[in-house]
């Protein structure tokens, strides 16, 4: 699951979709994510979703949308938990402006993919 809902207040509510090393930043995390679980990965989005989405570049499985995305973080988690609990048996939790985290740092020793 990667959460991409919040406002970016810190950096004018641009950051994600910024170029970072010729792509929009939230895309180098979704990436990883894919690296790690191919198939299953999961964007939360919330504050100007339809510009987060447009931004990923495909590269989400999933999209859920956290409509409570201004009561922080913790209510992104628990929008993305409810929608996918039902076909996981684990959930690692990836925030999108980490674009430095190489998958294997994602990636969950003795879970299948």
């Amino acid at each position: 699951m990667v959460l991409a809902a919040g406002r970016s207040t810190r950096f004018d509510g641009k950051k994600l979709i910024q170029d970072f090393g010729g792509r929009p930043l939230l895309q180098h995390s979704l990436a990883a994510a894919q690296a790690a679980f191919a198939g299953r990965v999961v964007l939360v989005a919330g504050h100007e979703s339809g510009t987060i989405i447009a931004s990923s570049g495909g590269l989400a499985d999933r999209v859920v949308i956290n409509t409570r995305y201004s009561e922080g973080q913790g209510g992104s988690i628990a929008a993305g938990v409810r929608a996918c609990r039902d076909d996981a048996d684990a959930i690692v939790v990836m925030l999108a402006d980490q674009p430095l985290i190489p998958h294997r740092h994602t990636s969950l020793p003795g879970v299948a993919h």
